[in-house]
């Protein structure tokens, strides 16, 4: 509109008269030119608009895709942290089973130290049965040799034959000792 009445007032200070054809051909071109100005004008709101469009889209989409990989990143972590806790679990109960079967090994490795040592204790009292009973058996043979020297030393009436073999009796049974 600014254009048009410049180039009215240029027609208008020329002196050329409105109805005369020159005047037509310059308003006829004068019309071309505003019309040029207006298709452009109009093609350049359009171009606008559509960028606008464009960069509002554009903009929605990085921030979505922003919003998304953020959302991404946070669900991991909360899958990394729930894969940890289930595996924390898993370790409290295995380290409990453990325990437990520590604990049972414990009293089994005691219950064997007790028997190991009522079995020792048993050797040696089986040894000890061994040395008294080896002895007794000397005392008893030494005692019945005694013995048959003295019945046949009363058949033989000899008394300082008796008494040498008890002598020796006496002197076996305490060296079985």
């Amino acid at each position: 509109t600014q254009l048009e009445g410049h180039c009215m007032l240029l027609l208008v200070s020329s002196g050329a008269a409105l109805a005369s054809p020159a005047t037509a051909v310059a308003r006829i071109m004068f019309q071309a030119v505003v019309d040029r100005n207006k298709a452009k004008r109009d093609e350049l709101s359009i171009q606008a608009d559509h960028l606008e469009k464009s960069a509002t889209a554009a903009a929605d989409k990085f921030s979505s895709l922003i919003v998304d990989d953020l959302n991404e990143e946070v669900k991991q972590v909360y899958d990394t942290q729930k894969v940890l806790e289930r595996e924390s679990q898993l370790l409290k109960q295995e380290l409990a089973a453990f325990s437990q079967q520590v604990t049972t090994w414990s009293g089994k490795t005691q219950e064997l130290l007790e028997t190991l040592k009522h079995v020792g204790d048993l050797e040696h009292y089986i040894s000890v049965l061994n040395q008294e009973s080896a002895a007794l058996a000397k005392v008893l043979t030494a005692a019945a040799a005694a013995d048959q020297a003295a019945a046949a030393a009363a058949a033989s009436g000899s008394l300082g034959y008796e008494l040498s073999v008890i002598t020796t009796a006496a002197q076996a049974a305490a060296a079985a000792n």
